[in-house]
């Protein structure tokens, strides 16, 4: 249990912002350009974002089997992250539709973790790859959303995507 102290002032109440993220288990980072704070918090999805529009079929494989597709996911998501540096992600705001396609191939990549389905033995390695891809969204997000993005932000949220995706 973390205990916060709240603070009251001139009717407005004030929370230690990094402390309760702390306890949430959240990260904190800040958009000094804009002035702007954001917390996240990354957990692997149930389900994928276009699973309700394109669902797949899910048969059982053998370990191999899926330590392949693995391999397949990660060269993809490293392939991604590339591109994504190549274009400099996070130097100015995107339009919709350069969002939307950017979204769109991070969703096909996540899409396949969910073609299959597999034992706990590809736990760590399900986890590593949806937090990667996470972390890519977030700075598709962010890229998105924000009018005067924080480059080294956005740089942050893709240097910790290739992180985990080198783990699995």
């Amino acid at each position: 249990m973390i205990i916060l102290c709240i603070k009251g002032l001139k009717g407005t109440t004030y929370v230690p912002l990094k402390k309760a993220a702390k306890a949430l288990d959240a990260e904190v980072d800040w958009d000094g350009r804009n002035k702007m704070i954001y917390v996240y918090k990354c957990e692997p999805r149930e389900y994928p974002v276009y699973s309700y529009i394109e669902p797949s079929m899910s048969w059982n494989v053998s370990g191999t089997e899926y330590s392949d597709l693995y391999l397949e996911i990660q060269n993809e998501t490293n392939a991604f992250l590339d591109y994504l540096n190549n274009i400099n992600l996070g130097k100015k705001q995107l339009d919709y539709n350069t969002a939307f396609k950017l979204e769109r191939r991070r969703a096909e990549i996540e899409n396949k973790i969910y073609s299959k389905t597999a034992d706990v033995d590809h736990r760590t390695l399900i986890f590593n790859a949806l937090k990667a891809l996470d972390y890519i969204e977030e700075a598709i997000r962010i890229s998105y959303y924000s009018e005067n993005v924080d480059y080294q932000v956005v740089k942050n949220k893709l240097n910790k995507a290739r992180l985990y995706a080198s783990w699995y």
